[in-house]
């Protein structure tokens, strides 16, 4: 299954081995996903303002892109579909199945990746991020 061409576009910002790794959970998920993956540091202090993110440097995020890391090394992965509403966004039983997913696409692929909420005690449930090497 092809990913947008959007997606692809955006995958280019992403380390290659994680956007190989996305590939596969978006054809396991059938397609029923998006993500967020890299940012810019004004986005990350963003996110730090509104609490969404934890990090006390924004360029401590994996997300964010710059001089000292040209590529981001996390993804927010969501569910898509018109069946999906905010509230199930905000639920972490709807990001099971793409856990599941993200598991059997590391068992494809070899690469490691952690997800935020079940590093981070249930924070971040969208939030998959490549394993330190």
């Amino acid at each position: 299954m092809q990913l947008p061409a959007r997606q692809e576009e955006m995958l280019k910002l992403v380390d290659a081995d994680l956007a190989r790794w996305y590939r596969v959970v978006y054809r396991l998920l059938g397609g029923a996903c998006r993500f967020d993956g890299a940012r810019t540091i004004e986005q990350s202090k963003a996110n730090m303002k509104a609490g969404t993110s934890r990090v006390k440097d924004p360029r401590n995020s994996e997300h964010v892109i710059w001089k000292g890391r040209p590529k981001a090394r996390a993804l927010d992965i969501y569910p898509t579909g018109k069946h999906v509403t905010q509230k199930m966004i905000e639920d972490p039983k709807t990001y099971d199945p793409i856990r599941a997913v993200a598991k059997l696409a590391t068992e494809e692929t070899g690469v490691k990746v952690f997800n935020g909420a079940e590093r981070w005690n249930g924070f971040d449930n969208p939030h998959f991020q490549l394993e330190a090497s």
